[in-house]
């Protein structure tokens, strides 16, 4: 069984090495047809608008590939990682315990999250503008990105803790052997 992914893994490598190069090049060769800009626009809100207009179908033709590689990773390593859990029962305890502690960080900076804009930011106008047109887009917006940042700071609070505790506990711990 490890022959045989071994080969699917090399091949699909492969493949997605040739995919990726190829469409590398034909994204850089297609924006580098793109002309200079025009004498008439000299507004630099207006060269930015022209250049994305020219090469528009090139970027999104390149991230959709991107989206794609990224789901594609994200969906094998799923797979193997479930895969390598059934051959290995004994790890399977410590990989939930991971999981649920990864939930349970998740669901508590959910709760905390807050989906209202502070009043001293200097970039309320901007969101303002950009949210103008649906606010319920706004507050879920702002309350994911405000979980993330409350998992990234309980994660790097857990982190220095546990390099605390274990380095502490060097000292009291005496060496066996």
């Amino acid at each position: 069984m490890s022959n045989i992914n071994s080969k699917i893994s090399s091949i699909t490598l492969t493949a997605l090495l040739i995919a990726s190069v190829a469409f590398t090049v034909w994204f850089f060769s297609s924006t580098a047809r793109v002309g200079t800009i025009p004498e008439g626009i000299t507004q630099p809100s207006a060269k930015i608008e022209w250049q994305m207009g020219e090469i528009g179908p090139s970027l999104s033709g390149i991230l959709t590939f991107s989206y794609c590689l990224v789901i594609f990773v994200v969906l094998a390593t799923i797979l193997f990682g479930g895969l390598g859990m059934v051959k290995k029962s004994k790890s399977n305890y410590k990989t939930f315990l991971s999981f649920g502690v990864m939930i349970v960080l998740f669901v508590i900076s959910f709760i905390l999250a807050s989906p209202v804009l502070p009043d001293n930011a200097e970039f309320i106008k901007v969101l303002e503008k950009f949210f103008a047109s649906n606010v319920s887009e706004a507050n879920t917006t702002l309350k994911g990105v405000d979980t993330i940042i409350i998992v990234t700071y309980l994660l790097f609070l857990i982190s220095i803790l546990s390099m605390l505790f274990f380095g502490v506990q060097k000292f009291f711990v005496k060496k066996k052997g």
